[in-house]
């Protein structure tokens, strides 16, 4: 009987259109798209999280997102950007 009523509602559209939906609709990911022949971490995208609360000298973190592998590099930083200074190989 129960297989039954699940079947008669799958094959019928007024039962279709009147179900109440019971999980949240996902927002689509965005898709960054890259240019072909695009080398690896010729594009990336740089985010800074601060406010963080002091942990062994650090108070932000800075991630890197190559949009070609899809590869993401998390990294210890301060408020000021050091880490970013060394993730550039600059000093």
């Amino acid at each position: 009987m129960r297989q039954w009523i699940a079947d008669y509602v799958k094959g019928c559209a007024t039962c279709q259109q009147n179900k109440i939906m019971t999980h949240k609709r996902k927002t689509p990911l965005y898709h960054i798209t890259t240019k072909e022949g695009t080398l690896p971490f010729q594009q990336i995208a740089m985010d800074l999280i601060t406010g963080l609360p002091q942990q062994h000298g650090h108070n932000a973190i800075l991630t890197i997102v190559d949009h070609v592998l899809r590869h993401c590099r998390v990294v210890c930083s301060n408020k000021d950007g050091e880490a970013l200074v060394r993730s550039s190989g600059r000093r």
